[in-house]
């Protein structure tokens, strides 16, 4: 048998005090859900990946720029302490490369806009509706090029192709 001091036992027995009163059932679960990406397939008029460096004329990574619209004027994305500073990544996927973007979802523009630069003097526009609250920033409807091309109504995330005529 395990003989305790009066302190230990004093602090043995708060700590389960604690640990019986310390929390409230009813209280939320607290954290920020942050949904902005948006992924595409990028293929030219012979259905070839141009995300790969083995097409011809594919798209080279370091070209890609991402522009964010705010109070109308283009701001070019940069940030150097992000995993991906340029807030894009290219990933392959089933034998395919996708390239993720994280989208302008500025809470000041009715439908944020980001401006896809390709490098090459080719550039699409996605606009996203969102749905904001103190907890979430929440994608629900996707546009390019003025084409609705997801509503979270969908109920699935579709596998989304962008042709080129290059």
């Amino acid at each position: 048998m395990i003989n305790f001091s009066i302190d230990t036992k004093r602090i043995l027995f708060l700590v389960g005090l604690f640990i019986l009163f310390g929390c409230n059932k009813n209280e939320e679960l607290v954290g920020f859900y942050l949904d902005r990406g948006f992924e595409f397939t990028l293929l030219n008029n012979k259905n070839e990946d141009l995300l790969s460096s083995e097409t011809t004329g594919a798209i080279n990574e370091e070209d890609i720029r991402l522009f964010y619209s705010v109070e109308g004027e283009l701001q070019p994305v940069y940030n150097a302490n992000f995993d991906y500073p340029r807030n894009f990544l290219i990933y392959e996927d089933g034998g395919m490369n996708r390239i993720r973007i994280f989208m302008n979802s500025s809470d000041t523009e009715e439908k944020p806009i980001t401006i896809i630069d390709w490098g090459n003097n080719d550039t699409d526009t996605v606009a996203v509706e969102f749905t904001y609250t103190s907890t979430m920033t929440a994608k629900r409807k996707v546009w390019v090029n003025n084409e609705l091309i997801w509503d979270y109504q969908d109920d699935e995330f579709p596998l989304i192709t962008l042709h080129k005529d290059y």
